[in-house]
């Protein structure tokens, strides 16, 4: 594989040969990413003006690829802490060389790499559009190493950066009750209080299928019986947890859209309520400047908008996209274009 883009690792020096940026088993090496929403991203990112576009989940390029292709006058700065989807988004972006380069940050660096873009004379200006396509990945639900799937055993991981020190395991096995308690109570997970005494009373846990057993012991009969794992909102809880992704998104959407040009897109995609909201909440508040005087009384308070909702209520995908992919039934998008305000 020759070199292509350009690849930052995480605390080094840019490179050119991704070999060894990160490490995948034999039969993933060939993995491609079926993204989500496409014709609805491109749909909102067609009303941007042309510059740098700045993928902050870029995972394995699909999305990025389908941006690059469709608008050839682009440039795309990709972020993802995961240093494995970065390897082959490396290779599956070749087609696109020079205009692209991939990053192993967290998407609360944006601000930072946006700035080191213009410095470095890849971006002369701020980003034209900005998309997150939150959530875990495909790839990572299926490599039951990384502790991600509740049905396919492996070690209680789901750290989206390997390097980080904080895991499922140490969580599920080291925070109290209290803690356990108002983790998952957070992500309205209806039976917490009995699913965080479970855990406490039957650790250590070590692995993926104990801990999803541990629950289904403990929820009522039908939750067993339903077309989601009775372990959903657990996992996804401890997920959130590891990655710090509440303060990351929150890092994301307050400096993403100060970073956006005048006329500028932000679209995210999100796969739960707290996502969503979170979301919904940041475009709202900068769409009125952060006013709360009452509609019928008009602003008094001096706020300055930076921008408007385009999204009335979130974009659902398509029935013919669920059926192709149904990891895409929970997906939620919401759109923002920057205003003149600053």
């Amino acid at each position: 594989m020759g070199p292509v883009g350009l690849v930052k690792l995480s605390g080094g020096d840019e490179v050119t040969n991704p070999d060894g940026f990160g490490s995948r088993e034999t039969d993933s090496q060939n993995y491609v990413h079926n993204p989500v929403m496409v014709s609805e991203v491109l749909n909102y990112i067609s009303m941007a003006p042309i510059g740098m576009v700045v993928d902050a989940t870029v995972g394995l390029g699909g999305h990025a690829a389908q941006i690059l292709e469709a608008i050839s006058s682009s440039t795309l700065l990709g972020l993802d802490r995961d240093a494995d989807a970065l390897a082959l988004a490396q290779t599956n972006l070749g087609k696109f060389e020079g205009r692209f380069r991939l990053v192993n940050q967290p998407f609360s660096a944006i601000a930072e790499e946006v700035t080191r873009a213009q410095t470095s004379g890849f971006a002369s200006a701020g980003p034209v559009v900005i998309l997150a396509d939150l959530g875990v990945s495909s790839m990572q639900l299926d490599d039951s190493s990384r502790g991600f799937s509740i049905r396919n055993e492996g070690p209680l991981d789901m750290r989206m950066d390997r390097a980080s020190d904080v895991s499922a395991e140490r969580i599920l096995n080291e925070a109290s009750f209290d803690e356990l308690f108002h983790l998952l109570r957070d992500q309205d997970e209806p039976h917490a209080r009995r699913i965080a005494q479970a855990v406490v009373e039957h650790r250590p846990f070590a692995t993926t299928t104990e801990l999803a057993l541990a629950i289904e012991k403990v929820v009522p009969y039908h939750m067993r019986r339903g077309r989601i794992h009775p372990a959903t909102r657990t996992f996804q809880a401890i997920r959130i947890a590891v990655n710090s992704e509440g303060s990351e998104l929150d890092r994301l959407l307050l400096d993403g859209i100060e970073l956006l040009v005048q006329g500028g897109i932000f679209v995210v995609i999100s796969y739960h309520s707290g996502e969503d909201r979170a979301t919904k909440r940041a475009f709202l508040s900068a769409s009125t400047g952060g006013c709360v005087c009452p509609k019928a009384l008009g602003c008094v308070c001096g706020a300055v908008s930076l921008g408007e909702v385009l999204t009335r209520g979130a974009k659902l995908p398509t029935s013919a996209e669920i059926s192709g992919n149904p990891r895409s039934r929970s997906a939620r998008l919401r759109a923002f274009r920057r205003g003149g305000g600053s």
